[in-house]
């Protein structure tokens, strides 16, 4: 228990740290002891994470669990009529908010149904889902026999007939049995033989077999956890009147009081049962999104200049640039370049339509997932993806920025992670890309940003501090990744041996022509498709059947060597809870290009690209003063300083003489201070408002050439020394 609940407990207040007084929820029709709060209402934080729709509320009332269940109208579902949508929800038509909420008892006498299916459509309209809530021969066992004991015996019994054990009470509506597809679940204890298969797709082909369908589960797994998803945004309002911090490179902190968040919760994701650790996603989508609008609250954060962010991209996606990041997708010495990894990661994206329709797509064999790459592939290098793909990873890295700078702050300062929200928001038309985290507090009680200029000293050192840890942090994880990948001293048998190799095979099939698929998505894929009754028939003799070779394909995957943090786990970027995309986290959020553009950001890092890409981003962050050494320069060179000219900022540069007395009158013409080079030099650089010192390769010439840039944080005495230098030597003249 923590301190504060205990405080809580022992002086009826309701909290010392500023728990939210504002949009709370009523629970309005249960038990008092339901809620847990003595009848209190509750925060919609709370109501959310404790009772979300969709899940059956897994509190015992009169020895029955899980028979309490409400639901938000959906878009993308069909609810029977009979459910009392109007007198589940009550929210406040104008303003979106919540007032209360009333779950339905669906074994209750008063209840008008006793058992709810609803349909999910997957998104794009391809398949449906079905969720069964509730059991209609349960209640009339209730209301014929009011001894749960003797109903239970009975269950046993009904069980018996079909060699079945009851590993949970009859009672328990928070088990369900369900499709190892990803097709349909249902709390009925009774329904050990799937109840829709004269609706669904898979279930009419085998009508042959009467009720019995070989995809449902011969055991119940807890009802699946269902999260609320939302999107948050700080009002446009609050970013005028920033408290900047010094820079640290091109990346600026900022911090604000009195500032307006609001959040938007716009639909619930659950993963569906499977018989291995995670089954496919499925979305409802509210018609009407719930409204939280936060007090007035402190947020601490940074900007980024989106150009520099998506030229770093751009030029990891340069098929003419072969000095790129590599990742071990399978432990020795099978690797990717990073690039190879991301367009993966967009092709699944693409492919299971954000996410949100898996089952469509990992039910193809991997032929088809190989050809279906091919061709978008081709689309990409033909230039009609490109776009969509670089806008998708700018925010995969603004995404899992905000979630590092999110961990970092509540770590940092000490702050409870319910206490704090982030939030990233990507601007092209004022080229940001913001990252920030928000007190999700009373009215800003715990004042963030005093906390984080104290714990800091100053909000330069609070982003210095991040990017490093952040970066240290990440580094440690992927080398304990691989010294997990190489530990082979634990006993392995011979089952699990041969189980592994024809796993890593048939990875290796998908990654040979370009597919990288986290572990999870990959195992999904095999059951699927039904790629695993192959390997069944062709490992007889190793086992005995599906359902055994199922139990055994989660433990090949170490033994495999197959990598089980390609992109990201809970250990480095992801949460558990408190993000906006909760299941899909493996798509949208990327560990290894988010600590190479942050290893880029602070100069730890390379960046290697065409200088009409990465060179035009960084050149243009000018917004003060250019000092340039470049010794030589051409017409494009000159174009570009004098276009910096023109937008105020002073440029001073030095070249060789013979470029200076071609391109003088252009560059005097423009009040660009203009030196001769009177000795060979071969290194170049570029001091950008006193605060990033840019080591290239690349001329102000020839900008589609492939150069160096490295960045480097200077003070403005480090640009001034660098400049006076320069300028004092006997090697240059004003000209």
């Amino acid at each position: 228990m923590w301190a504060h609940d205990i405080v809580t407990k022992i002086t009826g207040l309701r909290s010392v740290a500023g728990d939210l007084y504002l949009d709370e929820v009523k629970l309005e029709g249960l038990p008092l002891q339901l809620s847990k709060d003595n009848g209190r209402p509750l925060t919609i934080d709370q109501l959310l994470l404790r009772y979300p729709p969709f899940e059956p509320i897994q509190v015992s009332f009169e020895g029955i669990i899980g028979k309490f269940v409400w639901f938000v109208d959906p878009q993308n579902a069909i609810i029977p009529s009979n459910v009392p949508m109007n007198a589940m929800v009550n929210m406040d038509t104008e303003s979106g908010k919540l007032l209360s909420v009333r779950p339905m008892d669906l074994l209750s006498k008063s209840s008008k149904c006793h058992e709810v299916i609803v349909k999910v459509r997957s998104r794009g309209g391809r398949g449906v889902v079905f969720i069964k809530y509730g059991s209609e021969k349960l209640y009339n066992e209730i209301i014929a026999c009011k001894d749960l004991k003797v109903i239970q015996e009975d269950y046993e019994n009904y069980l018996r007939k079909f060699n079945r054990k009851a590993y949970y009470s009859v009672t328990n509506l928070g088990y369900a049995w369900y499709c190892i597809l990803g097709r349909g679940l249902s709390t009925d204890p009774y329904d050990l033989h799937c109840p829709f298969m004269k609706e669904c797709a898979v279930g009419r082909t085998r009508r042959d077999q009467k009720r019995d369908c070989k995809r449902w589960s011969w055991s119940r797994k807890l009802f699946p956890k269902v999260f609320v998803t939302s999107e948050r945004e700080i009002a446009p309002s609050s970013l005028t009147n920033l408290d900047r911090g010094k820079a640290f490179t091109f990346i600026t902190p900022f911090a604000a009081k009195g500032v307006r968040v609001h959040e938007l919760y716009r639909g619930a994701q659950w993963y569906m049962p499977s018989v291995i650790l995670e089954g496919p996603v499925v979305e409802v989508i509210f018609k009407k999104p719930i409204r939280k609008s936060l007090p007035l609250t402190n947020v601490v954060g940074f900007e980024v200049p989106l150009s520099v962010v998506r030229a770093a991209v751009e030029s990891l996606l340069d098929e003419g640039n072969l000095h790129k990041p590599e990742v071990i997708v399978i432990y020795p010495a099978k690797k990717v370049s990073l690039d190879k990894l991301l367009l993966s990661k967009y092709y699944v994206y693409r492919a299971t339509k954000g996410g949100l329709d898996s089952i469509s797509f990992l039910e193809r064999s991997s032929q088809e997932i190989v050809y279906s790459f091919k061709k978008f592939c081709r689309r990409v290098r033909e230039g009609r993806l490109r776009e969509k793909l670089i806008n998708f990873l700018v925010n995969v890295a603004g995404h899992t920025l905000a979630h590092l700078f999110f961990v970092y702050i509540s770590n940092a300062l000490e702050i409870e992670p319910d206490n704090l929200l982030y939030v990233f928001k990507v601007d092209k038309e004022k080229d940001f890309l913001l990252v920030a985290v928000a007190e999700n507090s009373t009215w800003g009680s715990l004042d963030i940003v005093e906390h984080a200029k104290s714990k800091f000293g100053s909000l330069h050192d609070m982003v210095r501090r991040f990017v490093s840890d952040a970066i240290s942090a990440l580094e440690a994880h992927e080398r304990e990744l691989v010294t997990f990948l190489g530990r082979r001293g634990v006993q392995v048998n011979a089952k699990l041996s041969a189980i592994a190799d024809e796993v890593k095979r048939r990875y290796g099939v998908l990654v040979n022509n370009g597919v990288v698929l986290d572990a999870i998505t990959f195992l999904n894929h095999i059951i699927l498709s039904e790629e695993d009754r192959g390997m069944a028939e062709k490992l007889k003799g190793v086992v005995q059947n599906v359902r055994e070779l199922r139990e055994w394909l989660m433990d090949s995957i170490p033994v495999s060597g197959i990598n089980t943090c390609v992109d990201g786990c809970t250990a480095c970027i992801m949460l558990e809870r408190d993000c906006i995309a909760p299941l899909l986290q493996n798509i949208v959020l990327s560990r290894n290009l988010t600590v190479w553009i942050l290893k880029v950001l602070s100069g730890k890092e390379i960046v290697k690209g065409r200088g009409n890409v990465v060179g035009y981003a960084i050149f243009n962050q000018a917004k003060r003063k250019l000092f340039a050494f470049s010794p030589y320069v051409d017409e494009e060179g000159v174009k570009l300083l004098t276009g910096l000219t023109q937008r105020g900022v002073k440029v001073t540069l030095i070249t060789y003489e013979s470029c200076a007395s071609k391109y003088r009158e252009q560059l005097k013409g423009s009040g660009i201070k203009l030196y001769a080079l009177k000795v060979p030099r071969h290194d170049k650089y570029y001091v950008i408002d006193q605060q990033v010192l840019v080591r290239t390769s690349q001329n102000l010439s020839n900008f589609t050439s492939i150069n160096d840039f490295s960045l480097e944080s200077v003070d403005s005495k480090e640009a001034e020394e660098i400049e006076e230098r320069e300028l004092k030597g006997d090697g240059v003249v004003p000209y």
